[in-house]
């Protein structure tokens, strides 16, 4: 059993996704510009002296159609830091530098960036590099963006190749233009912020990011055209984001305490059990003498690293545990999962509550994903953020809860939700699964006071959209009929006299996992089943699905032969590097990608461009602008508050947006939707139209 599983982790590494290792040793897709000998020489980069200056520059520019603008400033946070000064080109040739906040004349102050605010707020089209970025420091100096005509040139950078996550601009000046820019620290020399930086030594800097950005918004444009339409929604989303990501959360720090001091007592209970199995105490977060410690008991995970140490990550404690059986290793486990709940998630957003309760803002990228989809996360140096990815929050376990219409204690707990009782006890024979209450991080998130928190994610869209693509009919059906696509894959494989809970398990893994690029390997270790009979299984499944998978070879194939793979919506992610590799585990990554780009990549912009929607349809709508706000993105969760009493008039408009049905689809994706009081614990709701009233989605009688 050792042997073959030995056997498993070196197949499994060169099959299974590791994306940071193939990010790193990717190669853009566009070859690099040749250095241009004419920058900076043949440019002109102008200090704006006086408000006459600023004045006159107006005036001769008031035709201009396009400019590009960017903001210096004091430091990242805008709720604390100052603007400098602001640069603007009105072609790539020459940049404007505006004084507004030196310490050293001249200083132009206010009223120079109010002039500058009518400038842009004319033009037809605004260039920007991280439009969030500048935008977000003129809104808080005073000054509405909501209305500029902003176009995002770090978006269509990235368009160019996905691969290449948070294009900087001086990255993309110099593989585009072949300018080889100043950068930051030597700008800044030995002052320790712009602002004592004298204008005159800032002018260079300044004014070539607005000529670079003016340049770029040229040479990139093909990769804009050619992504169109979703493009064009990227595009219309940055503000929208923006204002998502200003939104303070609220977090419940007394219930934090009060997990983090359980999850500590029971991290010391563990430490004491494991101490008392080895006879001996060991620092458990510390892998060389973890791995000596297992190695004393004769166990071996197989796997070592460069230093010769033996690895004892969970998933490879997991495999050893399955082998041996030996209850420490599990222990060991719950340790590790225990330990990283309290230092990941726990204790940070505990101590967030309490140190900065008013700022529990999270950051999102737009750029980063090569697939499209939102990350989160912040750079550290940026504290108008908290360090905290909430995509990653982790989800607690699912249990069964019953359930009672008791109107006469609405809202009086956490557990009253309109008017309908949750309880672990068996109140009724209405019950319906959900999060478990105990030790639960979401839980800490809660909504704003007389609101509920909605969370609202599109049902079974990893499944769905292929169906529609590919056109497959045991899927098709499934989802026509409302029927259970698990089972109705099993029926289909082992038919409909074999089917059995077990064997709808295994289609369920195969639906989620083969079209991704999972292998028999794979199957075979998850089911203990022989190597053999796994790759017959797959071999199976696949002809029972043949629509399906004609569709993802032809994909490949397509993606082969142009070197580029695209969402339904039309985002390019370039895939010749990896399909064209020497390397089995490159290539392969390279077809994995491209079905996994088509599928996940349009669950990404269908998100987008129903944020678009959202923004403008409910959001921002002067009857529910005071009533709903969005909270947070988590992949294909779109968290919100609404205010209780607009919940009949606002949820069934979100739906209805939610729920929309591409050109050429059969059918529209459809969305459940959770109510609570807190993020984690909420529970899966429906609404009658007719009536107008919520009732919990329950199930009566039998739980099996």
């Amino acid at each position: 059993m050792m042997i073959y599983q030995r056997e498993f982790q070196s197949i499994s590494e060169n099959t299974i996704f590791r994306g940071d290792l193939y990010m790193s040793q990717y190669k853009h897709w566009i070859k690099s510009a040749e250095k241009d000998p004419s920058f900076p020489d043949k440019y002109n980069f102008v200090l704006i002296k006086t408000i006459k200056d600023l004045e006159s520059l107006k005036k001769e520019n008031i035709d201009a159609d396009y400019c590009a603008w960017d903001i210096e400033s004091t430091g990242l946070n805008p709720a604390e830091d100052n603007i400098v000064g602001v640069s603007i080109a009105f072609d790539s040739k020459t940049g404007y530098y505006i004084p507004i906040n030196h310490l050293a004349d001249p200083s132009l102050g206010d009223e120079a960036l109010s002039i500058f605010y009518d400038i842009i707020m004319s033009m037809n089209k605004c260039f920007l590099f991280n439009c969030r970025f500048d935008m977000r420091f003129m809104e808080y100096a005073g000054y509405d963006m909501s209305e500029i005509n902003y176009y995002d040139v770090q978006n269509a950078c990235w368009l160019s190749d996905t691969n290449n996550k948070l294009p900087s601009l001086k990255e993309e000046a110099l593989r585009f233009l072949g300018w080889e820019m100043q950068s930051y620290q030597e700008t800044l020399g030995d002052e320790v912020s712009l602002y004592t930086v004298h204008p005159k030594d800032l002018t260079y800097y300044a004014a070539t990011d607005a000529i670079a950005t003016f340049a770029l918004a040229g040479v990139t444009l093909d990769y804009y055209k050619e992504s169109k339409p979703i493009s064009e929604i990227d595009n219309k989303i940055f503000y929208p984001v923006m204002k998502v990501e200003e939104q303070s959360l609220n977090l419940n720090e007394q219930y934090l305490q009060e997990i983090l001091d359980e999850a500590r007592d029971e991290l010391m209970e563990l430490e004491k059990d494991i101490y008392k199995d080895f006879g001996h105490s060991f620092n458990i977060g510390s892998g060389q003498q973890l791995a000596d410690a297992i190695s004393k008991l004769g166990l071996d995970t197989g796997e070592y690293t460069k230093s010769g140490y033996m690895k004892t990550g969970k998933n490879l404690l997991d495999k050893l545990y399955q082998i041996s059986g030996d209850e420490v290793l599990l222990k060991i486990i719950k340790y590790k999962e225990l330990s990283k709940k309290i230092n990941s998630y726990i204790e940070p957003l505990r101590r967030f509550a309490r140190e900065r309760p008013d700022a529990i803002r999270v950051c999102y990228h737009l750029n980063k994903v090569p697939t499209g989809r939102f990350a989160s996360g912040r750079d550290k140096n940026n504290d108008f953020f908290i360090t905290y990815n909430i995509q990653s929050s982790p989800k607690s376990e699912e249990e069964i809860w019953y359930t009672e219409h008791r109107p006469g204690n609405k809202d009086k707990s956490e557990f009253n939700i309109m008017g309908w009782e949750f309880s672990k006890e068996p109140i009724s024979d209405r019950w319906l699964e959900s999060s478990d209450s105990r030790r639960n991080v979401r839980r800490g998130f809660i909504p704003d006071e007389d609101y509920y928190w909605v969370s609202i994610d599109f049902k079974s869209e990893e499944l769905f959209i292929p169906t529609m693509i590919s056109g497959e009919p045991v899927w098709m059906e499934a989802f026509e009929e409302n029927k259970d696509i698990h089972k109705q894959t099993a029926i289909r494989i082992f038919g409909e006299e074999n089917y059995d809970k077990n064997k709808r398990q295994m289609a369920k893994a195969c639906n989620f996992g083969i079209l991704y690029g999972m292998n028999h390997y794979s199957l075979a270790e998850r089911f203990n089943m022989e190597i053999k009979e796994a790759e017959q299984f797959i071999n199976n499944y696949k002809r029972n699905l043949s629509t399906l998978f004609a569709w993802a070879n032809r994909h490949k194939k397509k993606a082969k032969k142009t070197g580029t793979a695209y969402t339904y919506f039309g985002r390019p992610r370039r895939l010749a590097y990896y399909l064209n590799h020497d390397s089995y585990s490159m290539r392969s990554f390279g077809q994995r990608s491209a079905v996994n780009t088509t599928i996940q990549g349009s669950g990404a912009d269908i998100l987008k461009i129903v944020l678009w929607k959202l923004w403008n349809k409910v959001i921002t709508h002067p009857d529910y602008s005071d009533a709903v706000d969005i909270l947070a993105f988590i992949h294909d969760e779109i968290c919100f508050q609404v205010r209780k009493d607009k919940m009949a008039e606002i949820i069934p408009k979100i739906v209805d947006i939610m729920e929309m049905q591409a050109p050429g689809w059969k059918l529209p994706l459809e969305v459940d939707f959770e109510i609570g009081h807190s993020w984690g614990l909420s529970f899966p709701f429906t609404f009658s139209s007719e009536t107008g009233e919520f009732k919990p989605d329950y199930k009566i009688g039998d739980l099996d």
